[in-house]
């Protein structure tokens, strides 16, 4: 077994790779290791890993998936890597985030952290605004500029995000953010009444649903 990505625009092609020069020194040192063992140990039902690495404390997250559902032998990696949590801390304009290995986290945090700086400029600093976070996840900006406002509302349909959401409003004591749990296509039409004065969208890869886009111009 070896390292490998896709081959450009394929998705049954790999190219064999040993390092990768966009990760740093300890996620190439975890994934070296990483690679001995499954090949030590014949893992070879291990086919794809995710490696995540906290800007903030540098610790690393593994995440194994299998082409099956097995357990055998797994125990040789655990025992190998000291295994804290399931998930990871960054700290990103003074709040904690926790981050699990299928939340999604802005990777470069330090452009993070300018992006806050820059959505701060378009709110009040009164708190007197309503901030309404479409597609929150586990809470990244509506966390980061609670501070500025009178209330954030989050929407959030995954059920993995809305977790790590409500550990992180509790972790960062955060008392005026109020979840709502669904889609935000079905969510957002009902919420309208609530006077929104900032709307923040990060949506996934497929973008924004038409009804979605009318119901926002409409607002």
């Amino acid at each position: 077994a070896s390292l490998a990505y896709h081959v450009s625009e394929s998705r049954d092609k790999f190219i064999q790779i040993d390092s990768c020069c966009l990760a740093s020194e300890n996620v190439n040192k975890l994934l070296a290791s990483f690679i001995e063992i499954v090949n030590k140990k014949n893992l070879d039902f291990i086919k794809e890993i995710e490696v995540r690495e906290s800007y903030t404390t540098k610790e690393l997250m593994l995440a194994i998936y299998p082409s099956e559902k097995t357990e055998n032998n797994l125990h040789a990696l655990f025992s190998k890597f000291n295994v804290k949590n399931t998930y990871i801390e960054e700290t990103v304009s003074g709040k904690t985030f926790r981050i699990g290995p299928e939340s999604f986290f802005q990777i470069n945090v330090p452009m993070l952290e300018i992006a806050l700086k820059e959505m701060q400029k378009s709110i009040r600093l009164d708190k007197k605004e309503i901030i309404a976070d479409l597609y929150c996840g586990i809470g990244t900006f509506g966390i980061a500029l609670s501070q500025f406002a009178k209330e954030v509302i989050g929407i959030e349909s995954d059920p993995n995000n809305i977790s790590f959401l409500k550990s992180n409003l509790k972790l960062n004591n955060i008392e005026n953010f109020k979840l709502y749990e669904g889609l935000c296509e079905r969510l957002f039409p009902k919420i309208l009444i609530s006077g929104i004065d900032t709307l923040i969208l990060d949506p996934p890869r497929k973008g924004l649903d038409n009804m979605l886009c009318q119901n926002i111009l409409l607002s």
